[in-house]
């Protein structure tokens, strides 16, 4: 089995001012089939460039720790201490979608359908028909 923490500091250390402050807390489930490992450090500085603007570091660093755990047939999940949780819609939990009814959505066998029309906010004046000339 690889060493997902090894993989985690690895990618996570040169993000930190003080690397030597990374923890990890680690839970291994389902019969070892998924691990969970969840680190901390203290600074807030530190939380801003492993995290990334929009959260891209995070996100590349959850990638390759995910990918890392599939070549092994296992579930990988990191996450930080203090991390705000995302909501449910964002995560793709598969909730409910009773309300889209069938077929509903933007997808595939909607080509016929076309949007609605909204009314402009701004209207060009209506074009002034030339008068006939007598």
């Amino acid at each position: 089995m690889a060493d997902y923490e090894a993989l985690a500091r690895y990618l996570m250390e040169p993000f930190l001012d003080k690397p030597e402050e990374l923890k990890f807390h680690i839970e291994s489930l389902s019969g070892g089939k998924k691990l969970w490992l969840r680190a901390a450090f203290n600074e807030e500085e530190d939380k801003g460039r492993v995290f990334g603007r929009g959260g891209r570091n995070i996100k590349a660093i959850r990638q390759t720790i995910m990918v890392a755990g599939q070549l092994e047939e296992m579930t990988v999940n990191l996450s930080v201490f203090g991390e705000p949780q995302p909501e449910r819609s964002e995560r793709g939990s598969g909730g409910d979608h009773s309300s889209r009814g069938r077929g509903g959505g933007r997808g595939r066998g909607s080509g016929d359908r076309k949007p609605p029309q909204r009314a402009s906010t701004n209207p060009a004046p209506p074009k002034k028909k030339p008068k006939p000339s007598a």
